[in-house]
């Protein structure tokens, strides 16, 4: 199982207007009190994420879009209501067939 930022929330997050090609982008992670940093990533469409793992011979086994817990409400209520509204992560479980 990999967990990833949710293919429509980066796109949203990065306001881009290539939702379809892979782009190198980048965030200031404030982290738990500590300094900011900038952390890179790539931010790819769905069928980037899945395609490869089917053609290198996963079979996909399960999808999860998780909504934050209640707890979270307490800690982030505007980061909570916007996760509530918007997926923010996408959960995938695949497992390797036999060839």
């Amino acid at each position: 199982m990999f967990s990833i930022s949710h293919p429509l929330a980066d796109f949203l997050t990065y306001q881009t207007k290539k939702y379809f090609e892979v782009e190198l982008v980048s965030y200031r992670w404030r982290g738990f009190g500590g300094e900011p940093v900038v952390v890179p990533s790539y931010r790819r469409p769905l069928n980037a994420v899945l395609n490869p793992l089917i053609k290198a011979g996963f079979k996909l086994e399960g999808i999860v879009e998780p909504q934050p817990a209640e707890e979270f409400k307490l800690a982030d209520p505007d980061h909570y209501a916007k996760l509530m509204t918007q997926p923010g992560f996408l959960c995938v479980r695949a497992v390797k067939l036999d060839r």
